[in-house]
């Protein structure tokens, strides 16, 4: 058994002792591949990067995939490396296969694909008395878009940076935003709840010796028109 012609692929040569001949059958004896590392050992979800594959007998390799999704711009740098370019693929660990004519390695879970995410930079502080906010935010990855949802049943629609929400109701507040790659995935939201508190109106007897001050049990919101109550707990101050 050789390389006897020099393509990196065993060969297989038998000799007949009573003719003295040698019968050399090329290419007979391939074996599987093996896959040991992938370097990265993770990338985005939209693919395009490219990945450094370590085995051996990778001699030959006629296809690689990643989690069965083909990889392209195949390189055989040598019988125990090679390079391609990552196909994009559903988020989660895959397995690296490497075909030749030997046959395709054992599967594995060497690589794993990483969904975008998004990331708040900057929200409105919690609490706060504004029935606006503004939330602005960026991509783990370049090339992504955003899809934002505020309070629950969280309807994601398309969004940009920044993004303004007014005349909010009082209370507490979930704002939910994902990214979205170029090859359609979507990573898990990032979200931000804050609290938005009103303003309450007190009334003073201001030492009062009858009578009551008047209640108002509304709460406002910030630049709310208070109508200012009269005396209608009856106020009374002797001496006045």
């Amino acid at each position: 058994v050789g390389d006897f012609n020099g393509d990196g692929i065993q060969d297989l040569a038998t000799a007949n002792l009573i003719t003295n001949n040698v019968s050399v059958l090329i290419g007979t004896c391939v074996p599987a591949p093996t896959v040991t590392s992938i370097s990265p050992t993770s990338g985005p979800t939209v693919g395009g990067n490219t990945v450094t594959i370590t085995g051996t007998n990778l001699t030959g390799a006629s296809a690689v995939t990643l989690g069965g999704s083909p990889c392209t711009s195949l390189t055989i740098n040598s019988s125990t490396e090679l390079t391609c370019t990552a196909p994009a693929h559903a988020a989660g660990a895959v397995s690296v296969e490497v075909t030749t004519p030997g046959g395709t390695n054992a599967a594995n879970t060497l690589y794993t694909y990483v969904a975008p995410t998004a990331i708040i930079t900057s929200n409105p502080p919690d609490p706060t008395t504004n029935t606006s906010a503004t939330f602005t935010f960026t991509g783990s990855v370049p090339g992504v878009t955003f899809e934002c949802a505020l309070d629950p049943p969280f309807t994601f629609t398309a969004c940009i940076s920044p993004k303004l929400y007014s005349n909010l109701a009082l209370g507490s507040h979930t704002f939910k935003v994902r990214a979205k790659d170029a090859a359609g995935y979507i990573g898990p939201p990032a979200e931000y709840t804050w609290t938005i508190n009103g303003f309450t109106v007190t009334y003073n007897g201001n030492t009062n010796t009858g009578g009551t001050a008047p209640v108002d049990g509304n709460t406002y919101a910030s630049g709310a028109t208070v109508t200012v109550l009269g005396n209608t707990g009856g106020l009374t101050k002797t001496g006045y």
